[in-house]
């Protein structure tokens, strides 16, 4: 018995091995910054917008220089009440122009959340909403999560 459970520790691996094995490019927090909110209709003010006057929201986010290649940015959007309201998936390509020619990389990415005429205005899902950005199949936000307020 003794000979058996010493076999079985020998051939399970490590516990630092498998800590190893994360998948490649970027995995923790700070790699895309704070996410910012805003609506084309309504002045930049204090992070609440009147779901009145507002038709939709802007939900931008920005890579740094150093975050090259192709990825795909998730933005997940919770209710007031902490469910998901929304969820956004976009591929972007973050690739460096050789020399300064050829594409310019793309590192703002910009996605709208209509506001008027949606469920939000119809059963009133007012008060502190929440932005959990990713990136690419982490599971852990890629920033910060960024709340903001919408009002009747």
């Amino acid at each position: 018995m003794l000979i058996l459970a010493t076999l079985v520790l020998a051939l399970a691996p490590a516990p630092a091995a498998r800590e190893r094995r994360t998948p490649p490019g970027p995995t923790g927090p700070g790699e895309c910054p704070a996410v910012r909110v805003t609506s084309p209709q309504l002045q930049p003010g204090r992070g609440a917008f009147s779901a009145s006057r507002a038709l939709d929201l802007r939900i931008t986010t920005a890579f740094p220089r150093t975050l090259e290649g192709k990825h795909r940015l998730h933005l997940r959007v919770l209710t007031p009440q902490g469910h998901l309201y929304q969820k956004f998936s976009v591929p972007f390509d973050a690739t460096v122009p050789s020399e300064g020619r050829g594409p310019s990389p793309k590192r703002t990415i910009s996605v709208r959340l209509p506001v008027a005429g949606t469920a939000i205005t119809t059963n009133g899902l007012y008060g502190r909403w929440t932005v959990v950005p990713s990136l690419d199949d982490q599971a852990a936000p890629c920033a910060r999560e960024h709340g903001f307020v919408l009002e009747p």
